[in-house]
């Protein structure tokens, strides 16, 4: 994926295989949800202060995501998929 500076909140453009049946379903138009996860950890209780005074706490998960919801479009023009493979190539 890679994100462009075009339009108010910018354009996330990326690479669908065409044998990936999911290709069809975005072509109708309708809106979408893309998750990017990131960094993640244990919480252990024993970091919070108050684990030695009260016994009270419990251990969490601490996490990073990023949701992006937009309405995708399609492009099957072999030029300008050339060119996004390229960038994306380039990018990796």
């Amino acid at each position: 994926c890679l994100l462009y500076p075009e339009g108010p909140r910018g354009v996330l453009r990326l690479h669908m295989a065409r044998a990936n049946p999911q290709w069809r379903e975005l072509a109708d138009g309708a809106e979408c949800l893309v998750v990017f996860h990131g960094a993640q950890a244990y919480v252990t209780p024993s970091w919070y202060a108050t684990k030695a005074e009260t016994h009270k706490v419990v251990p969490t998960w601490n996490f990073v995501a990023v949701h992006v919801w937009g309405t995708p479009r399609i492009h099957d023009d072999p030029a300008w998929v050339r060119a996004q493979i390229g960038a994306l190539t380039d990018a990796q």
